[in-house]
């Protein structure tokens, strides 16, 4: 697999300090090599498709084989593709400096090709990523840019509807609840009136999401269960299960956190039939919290090391890091373990460096200092 040579550099400075990240699996892995016998298309067609299908580490060679390709037959098309979606695979993977770089030159490359749709997409593509970064007026003047755009194009109210939905979430995060719930409605009408049924139970559930940091449980009930319908009719198991995990947290919420975990158990069963691993480790992961907070530090210590399992193997590493500083503060805090806490901070700490996400690196630094 060719490696940026960016990436490559930041890689050998962090590994010198934190040699204990070569242990992981997804960095063993880094010589995997994609067939060389296929098109620059062909590359990335089998990328992308197992990126739909969530096996991300996997697509990763197949994407940088077709970039090479397509940069040597100079075709801004699959450059653009491959870029574009190598910047989603770091996003998902919690790298978010390089992502971003990865963005901005996809979007150079829709701008000499003159592809407005591409140009539209990593515009969103760049506003989901600022909004994940808690750059929040960055993320409303990017989805604005990619909404100008397909009103340019004339494009189908199908679009609009998602950008307001795009919106919505950017809002919700500002705590701008009334301008959320505004623009969600606005997505609803039109997603009703156009029969789009999958982002009309997305829609619910996002409303659903806002009445229940509101503390507006029937509402927040009441959406879900309308999501949770919609899905059942459409028999996608997949989102129906993602929308009984809001469910499942406005149960916790309350403090029914048996009924909670009633539901978070029937997901994962949900993902391991359809062989969903990303969510099946945030699965895990959200039923370790609920065994916290019922006090089984054993069931919870189990969940946590189930989900960083999966997210290792599939090449999530803002995920891992995520899950190697909770089971740190963990064997901390309740197991009462130094050592070991050390041992799973130490990993969170390389990790989040080597991603560039300093804020979480400090906050891993701080506890270690503790011990």
């Amino acid at each position: 697999m060719k490696i940026p040579d960016e990436i490559k550099a930041h890689l050998d400075i962090i590994s010198q300090d934190h040699p204990e990240i070569q242990e992981l699996p997804y960095m063993q892995q880094i010589n995997a090599n994609a067939p060389t016998d296929m098109s620059a298309r062909e590359c990335n067609d089998k990328g992308e498709a197992l990126l739909v299908e969530g096996r991300r580490q996997e697509a990763e060679p197949w994407l940088f084989a077709a970039l090479d390709k397509a940069e040597q037959a100079n075709d801004l098309g699959i450059q653009c593709s491959a870029t574009s979606m190598l910047a989603h695979l770091c996003h998902h993977q919690g790298n978010y400096e390089q992502a971003m770089v990865l963005y901005q030159q996809a979007l150079g490359l829709a701008e000499r090709s003159g592809n407005l749709f591409e140009q539209a997409k990593i515009y969103g593509a760049i506003g989901l990523l600022h909004r994940k970064q808690g750059r929040l007026p960055q993320a409303i003047e990017h989805i604005r840019k990619c909404k100008e755009i397909h009103e340019q194009l004339g494009n189908d109210e199908g679009n609009q509807a998602r950008i307001l939905n795009d919106l919505a979430c950017v809002y919700g995060l500002q705590g701008d609840s009334g301008h959320a719930i505004d623009a969600l409605q606005q997505s609803l009408a039109i997603s009703l009136k156009l029969g789009l049924d999958s982002l009309t139970a997305g829609l619910y559930n996002n409303l659903a999401e806002i009445y229940r940091k509101q503390s507006r449980y029937a509402l927040a009930l009441e959406m879900a269960q309308k999501g949770i319908d919609i899905q059942k009719r459409l028999g996608d198991e997949k989102t129906q299960a993602q929308l009984y995990g809001t469910l499942a947290i406005i149960y916790a919420q309350q403090g029914a956190f048996d009924e909670a975990l009633q539901i978070m158990e029937k997901n994962l069963a949900i993902f391991k039939r359809i062989g969903d691993e990303p969510h099946m480790a945030v699965t895990y992961g959200n039923l370790a919290a609920l065994y916290l907070e019922k006090g089984d530090t054993t069931s919870a210590l189990e969940g946590y090391h189930n989900a960083l399992d999966i997210k290792e193997r599939i090449g999530d590493h803002y995920g891992a890091a995520i899950d190697y500083a909770n089971l740190g503060k963990l064997y901390s805090g309740k197991i009462g373990c130094a050592a070991l806490a050390r041992q799973h901070l130490e990993k969170a700490k390389a990790l989040f460096e080597l991603m560039g996400n300093t804020k979480e690196a400090q906050q891993a630094a701080r506890i270690l200092r503790s011990l």
